[in-house]
């Protein structure tokens, strides 16, 4: 994996860029036909696309983050809304009980997602699947999503990006073998969807369902520091 995890300059997200360019040359077309043409015609062209760059920059915007890195400490992997969490067996990647956490982003919602837990990433699978509202239940297991498994110091961990109505697209920039830390930049979804993250049973959560979290800030789950797994050769 790159640099993407530090900070940088430019405060847009990877992967937006081509977007950005395009809407950008669509509103320079309007500024010019505005200022070389100006008419009623002209003028809405250039109110919409202008609302379009705006609305194009917002999204894809990516703050740089002071991230709470302790020991055992799990922070959200991306920001949004807590809507759901439930203890369950997940059978497909991790073969083990789980708590998952769910986070449902808004369109309003930065949609960059961050390293909840430094570790190896030991699995990066793409699904393809349906594309119901990303705030159901049942979204977690049939939505099309990317799911990256990680062996940390305190046991393998999960995080799934999950494609919904409007987004129609995850991306995750992170390899089999890459060394990841806390905090650290690995993908992104485009517009609203969500995130599922699926802890041991023997973590200690920090949120409850209805909270604003913050990817990188918000600690959402806590490891006692005794409870640390033998570490294995991977």
């Amino acid at each position: 994996m790159d640099d993407y995890g530090k900070d940088r300059w430019w405060p847009f997200a990877q992967g937006g860029g081509v977007t950005i360019g395009i809407v950008t040359l669509v509103w320079g077309t309007a500024v010019f036909l505005w200022f070389f043409r100006s008419n009623l015609a002209t003028g809405i062209f250039l109110v919409l696309t202008t609302a379009l760059w705006l609305l194009i920059l917002y999204f894809f915007r990516d703050p740089n983050r002071q991230v709470k890195n302790e020991p055992g400490l799990v922070v959200s992997p991306a920001d949004g809304e807590v809507v759901e969490i439930v203890k369950e067996q997940e059978a497909h990647y991790l073969q083990a009980d789980v708590i998952r956490i769910s986070l449902f982003l808004s369109i309003a919602d930065v949609h960059v997602q961050r390293v909840p837990l430094g570790g190896k990433v030991v699995q990066v699978e793409h699904k393809p699947g349906k594309f119901l509202q990303a705030f159901r239940p049942e979204a977690s297991d049939v939505n099309e999503h990317i799911a990256m498994v990680l062996e940390t110091e305190y046991g393998r961990i999960l995080v799934k990006q999950i494609a919904g109505i409007l987004a129609r697209r995850c991306v995750n920039y992170a390899r089999p073998g890459d060394i990841l830390v806390t905090g650290q930049r690995f993908g992104l979804i485009r517009f609203s969807s969500r995130v599922d993250l699926f802890l041991p049973p023997n973590a200690q959560l920090l949120v409850s369902v209805g909270d604003k979290v913050y990817g990188g800030l918000t600690p959402i789950a806590r490891f006692p520091a005794q409870e640390k797994p033998p570490k294995t050769n991977l």
